[in-house]
């Protein structure tokens, strides 16, 4: 019955059909995105709050990463540290990154300072 009365509206106003056919695919589109977007909120609202310093490290093949280190003396004295991706829509968790491989090593910010710092 609903495919008859398709048909029917296709051959009676094949312009306005088609103008509706397209306006429900973007909206399906559109939607799609929207809820693929609240996925990645949902998700960063629910992860714990990493503690550390913010870095972005660029290497000798020009790849580059952000992510947390801790904020301890590991990353400056040891010939590696351990990194934590804050890239959403990465498949990381954990990543260790030499040293003898990084062309550039930036401090973007602190993560969730502890509360002796706000009191300064």
């Amino acid at each position: 019955m609903i495919l008859r009365l398709a048909l029917r509206s296709l051959t009676t106003r094949p312009l306005r059909t088609a103008v509706l056919a397209i306006g429900f695919g973007l909206g399906i589109g559109v939607m799609v995105e929207l809820l693929g977007v609240g996925e990645v909120i949902l998700e960063q609202a629910h992860a714990p709050v990493l503690q550390g310093l913010w870095v972005r490290v660029s290497f000798h093949d020009n790849e580059m990463i952000e992510g947390i280190v801790g904020n301890t003396s590991d990353y400056v004295l040891q010939d590696g540290f351990f990194l934590m991706p804050t890239d959403p829509n990465g498949n990381n968790k954990l990543v260790y990154v030499l040293k003898g491989g990084l062309k550039d090593f930036h401090v973007l910010g602190l993560r969730n300072p502890s509360k002796s710092l706000h009191k300064v």
